[in-house]
């Protein structure tokens, strides 16, 4: 079983029976989501998007909002650097060296079971999901794009050229916006920046969307199904 029908091409040559299920969430595991009352639009990066040459398709977009005193880069990403654990800081060193320009408010990677808690609270006002165009990440799903509207925060996500960016599903991609080069990028942070209505408006959309679409209760008749099948 697959989460994408592009995935589930990549498997077909090897096996018939490749299925596609959905990434679903389930209410259960999320909270009440936070808001962020301070001064400052909280701009989140969350997860390996902060490496893996990932973040590269926004360091205009990031060289822009540097020095600017109404934004605050959000970093949710990497292993925590400790005196314990001196080969983290060998290993993630260009990372590290890369997001401190910015001067970001970091949390370091935490345990799955946290994740959803960790999230809501860092109360942000948007998210960004850059990918690099390789094979690997158009093989990836929506999953952040999930996360991010269970605790209503909009999402700006990558596009590709030929429209194959696993968030340029024709549904999904309502619930978001889509920017594929450094002005589109540009553009719609600046939008979401400026108009709070807006990012309320965004969060509370694709909150209900992903809860009416992908919510397990209401698929997991899916699974039943293609279990029987195979």
């Amino acid at each position: 079983t697959v989460s994408t029908e592009f995935l589930k091409k990549e498997y077909d040559p090897y096996c018939k029976n490749v299925v596609v299920l959905p990434n679903c969430v389930d209410k259960r595991d999320w909270f009440k989501p936070k808001k962020n009352e301070g001064d400052k639009v909280r701009i989140g990066i969350v997860g390996s998007v902060a490496s893996n040459q990932d973040y590269q398709p926004i360091i205009p977009l990031l060289e822009s909002l540097k020095d600017r005193e109404d934004v605050q880069i959000v970093l949710f990403a990497l292993p925590e650097k400790n005196d314990n654990n001196e080969l983290v800081s060998k290993m993630y060193k260009p990372e590290f060296d890369f997001w401190n320009k910015y001067k970001p408010d970091w949390r370091p990677f935490v345990q799955t079971k946290d994740y959803p808690f960790v999230l809501n609270n860092l109360k942000l006002d948007m998210m960004l999901i850059p990918r690099h165009d390789s094979y690997f990440n158009r093989c990836k799903s929506n999953l952040k794009f999930l996360e991010a509207s269970m605790c209503q925060i909009p999402v700006v996500a990558q596009g590709f050229e030929d429209g194959m960016s696993p968030y340029q599903g024709e549904e999904d991609a309502k619930y978001m916006l889509v920017a594929t080069t450094d002005e589109e990028w540009k553009e719609s942070v600046e939008k979401l920046i400026a108009d709070k209505s807006l990012r309320d408006t965004m969060g509370e959309k694709a909150y209900n969307y992903v809860v009416e679409k992908y919510d397990i209760t209401n698929n997991k008749d899916l699974w039943i199904e293609a279990y029987k099948k195979l």
